[in-house]
């Protein structure tokens, strides 16, 4: 967010509660004020607890544009008290996305062969392999990337982030966007694997 500073000093004496008022009325320049009267602590906040900067600057970003989004209805009795309350929830709200997204992921590892002591397995397991990298090789070459660390190699975000110096919400994109085609490709594959041994 970004206003001329002879707009916002008059902002600067201003109340929490006063700026509240202002927000209420539509005062874009009163929420700028509020935004950096307080987006330092809260940031640090929400660092603490997701130990990423982007998804840190997320978190309270999307707090500030649920305040204007909302401005019209706002009861706020104690502005920093809510801010940071909201922040932590934001942080929860993320968090238990971001474990139900890795546990997706993970869940798409009961696809991938392993090791079994039967012919028929490990003709099967050729077979799954076989697909396996024809579906991978229809992706874009970073979202393959991104895949084989997570899947087969086996890394979390925070590692998969630190060896291809990306952000875990570009690893996040990725795995996403490759998610469909792979959910379908590999539910194919085990119907014919169930067909398979059916036919055993």
């Amino acid at each position: 967010m970004i206003f001329e500073k002879n707009f916002m000093s008059q902002y600067s004496a201003y109340t929490d509660s006063e700026l509240l008022n202002a927000i209420k009325e539509n005062d874009k320049v009163a929420l700028a004020e509020l935004y950096d009267r307080y987006w330092r602590p809260l940031l640090h906040h929400a660092l603490n607890s997701l130990h990423s900067q982007d998804f840190a600057e997320e978190v309270v970003q999307d707090l500030f544009i649920k305040i204007w989004n909302l401005r019209e209805t706002l009861n706020i009795l104690n502005i920093r008290y809510y801010l940071h309350s909201s922040v932590r929830n934001g942080c929860i709200s993320f968090l238990r996305s971001q474990l139900a997204e890795e546990k997706k992921w993970d869940e798409y590892k009961l696809y991938l062969p392993k090791e079994q002591a039967s012919v028929e397995t490990v003709y099967l397991n050729q077979e799954k392999t076989e697909l396996l990298e024809k579906v991978i090789h229809k992706l874009p070459v970073k979202t393959q990337q991104i895949f084989r660390l997570k899947m087969i190699d086996g890394l979390t975000f925070r590692d998969i982030s630190a060896q291809l110096n990306c952000s875990e919400k570009t690893i996040l994109y990725h795995l996403s966007k490759s998610k469909r085609l792979l959910k379908s490709e590999l539910q194919n594959m085990l119907f014919l694997a169930v067909a398979f041994f059916n036919a055993l």
